[in-house]
């Protein structure tokens, strides 16, 4: 089955491609862009239709039938809206109204934050379940986005951390789970055999924002239904995304700048710009990734004292990182 949708997705996105060369569907770039030529555009519809396809007709979640129409409805529903904006934009307030909706569907079906665990602490949400899952969902679905800038970086961070999540659904004994994670990376396995460096083809946000959804909510499943996993394991394990979107968008609101314009000062973005080829890029953050998630996956299993010394050496990890691309950044300027 995973074999029939990486081939699924891979014939799709080639048919695509092919469309929109025919019909002129290019990311044309621009000052903010980190690609050269108009390039084709949507190519998440290939790992979006796979993954839906093969979820309709193998029903392996876990939920009962109502549950996962509704989950799977959500997840249409911003693939839906994403290829609308793909193909002649849409306003920000429309495009934040349908996420909110998606990601409520998302909570009804059964996947939302009830507990946040930390090193020795743990806080009840109560009253506060939804609205947290619903931001929580909100900023994955548009950090995924924001982060889909150079070739192969998104779909490379989607695969690692899908087939990290899908660990864990192995050791936690959940099948269902464990299925659904491979089948993520299966699907988007398909799409990076043409978007890897030099990329053929985009995924849009047709496909971003499905997979900051999905993954999202995976993220929020594992936290609430695997014992002795918190939210801060999927945490740690995209913390390349979430950290470097965190800090550049606050950043951003700090000099009055509007964080949802297109821009090209993330760090990843910063470090193409002082020379770096885009392989040289995504191979050192997901070499980065690599690292956090093997942090991510043992955080569970040490003490509090440990747990906490993991999270301070994350930490680092990033300022180390981020002084440096910065540092490098500066010196081009001058």
């Amino acid at each position: 089955m995973l074999l029939i949708s990486f081939l699924m997705s891979l014939l799709i996105v080639r048919l695509i491609k092919v469309l929109c060369i025919k019909v002129r569907v290019f990311d044309v770039p621009n000052g903010r862009s980190s690609h050269k030529e108009p390039t084709a555009l949507m190519g998440g519809i290939g790992f979006v239709l796979s993954f839906l396809f093969t979820l309709t007709f193998f029903p392996f979640f876990l939920f009962n039938n109502i549950q996962l129409n509704i989950f799977l409805m959500s997840l249409g529903l911003i693939s839906l809206i994403g290829l609308l904006d793909d193909l002649k934009g849409i306003k920000a307030r429309l495009r934040l109204f349908i996420q909110i909706f998606a990601a409520l569907g998302v909570t009804f079906s059964g996947i939302q934050l009830s507990t946040l665990q930390f090193p020795g602490w743990e806080i009840n949400l109560s009253f506060l379940s939804v609205f947290l899952s619903v931001f929580f969902l909100v900023s994955t679905i548009n950090i995924f986005n924001f982060m889909d800038g150079i070739d192969g970086y998104a779909g490379g961070v989607s695969l690692i951390g899908s087939l990290s999540l899908a660990w864990l659904g192995y050791i936690h004994n959940d099948p269902s789970f464990m299925m659904l994670m491979l089948l993520t990376a299966a699907v988007v396995s398909g799409f990076l055999v043409w978007n890897l460096p030099k990329a053929s083809i985009f995924m849009g946000d047709v496909g971003s924002t499905f997979l900051g959804l999905l993954l999202g909510a995976s993220s929020i499943y594992v936290s609430q239904f695997f014992m002795g996993i918190s939210i801060v394991v999927p945490i740690i394990i995209f913390s390349v995304f979430l950290m470097d979107a965190s800090v550049t968008m606050t950043g951003r609101l700090c000099r009055g700048q509007k964080f949802w314009q297109a821009h090209r000062s993330h760090f990843y973005q910063k470090l193409h710009q002082t020379g770096w080829s885009h392989t040289q890029v995504i191979l050192l953050e997901f070499s980065h990734m690599a690292i956090l998630c093997g942090i991510a996956l043992n955080y569970s299993t040490v003490s509090n004292l440990l747990q906490l010394a993991f999270l301070a050496s994350v930490f680092l990890s990033f300022v180390a990182k981020f002084s440096w691309v910065q540092f490098r950044f500066k010196k081009i300027l001058k």
